[in-house]
């Protein structure tokens, strides 16, 4: 056994010491990035539900986007079409008329959250604005005609 008066008691007491001291801290370290992690994971969980809560506002405000436009711009509900992407809405007002009055088109671009414009919704924005629209017809009859000659 050991004694206070061997020569190797207290570097064995020491070294008893460092490797309690040192289990110690590992374990305070493992409790702290323990705790951390589970802050991310918290994070990242209210992150995901804002961000999921997020698009479901967008999809809903797309969806009930006719019926509150029709009145703002006095655009009758079945004439709004949607397309999603690179502009939400196209609405042809007027048309469900009795045929009498011009139609004009509406392009329609819904935002919740992130009010600006993105690089291809502002391009679409500027050709309309320029007046860079046209209207091509296109007769599919046609095409298959033109293959049954050849």
């Amino acid at each position: 056994m050991l004694t206070w008066q061997d020569p190797f008691f207290f570097a064995d007491l020491a070294l008893v010491a460092l490797i309690l001291i040192l289990v110690i801290r590992y374990e305070s370290a493992l409790r702290g990035m323990q705790l951390r992690l589970q802050d991310s994971i918290r994070k990242a969980r209210m992150d995901s539900t804002e961000r999921s809560a997020s698009v479901l506002v967008g999809k809903l405000s797309e969806e009930f986007a006719p019926v509150y436009l029709s009145s703002k711009l006095h655009v009758d509900p079945r004439d709004f079409r949607h397309l999603g992407s690179p502009v939400d809405f196209v609405a042809f007002r007027g048309l469900s008329g009795e045929g009498r009055e011009p139609v004009d088109i509406v392009f329609i671009e819904i935002k919740a959250g992130k009010p600006s414009l993105s690089q291809r919704e502002r391009r679409v924005k500027d050709a309309v604005e320029s007046k860079r629209v046209s209207y091509f017809e296109f007769d599919i009859g046609s095409l298959a005609r033109t293959r049954t000659k050849a």
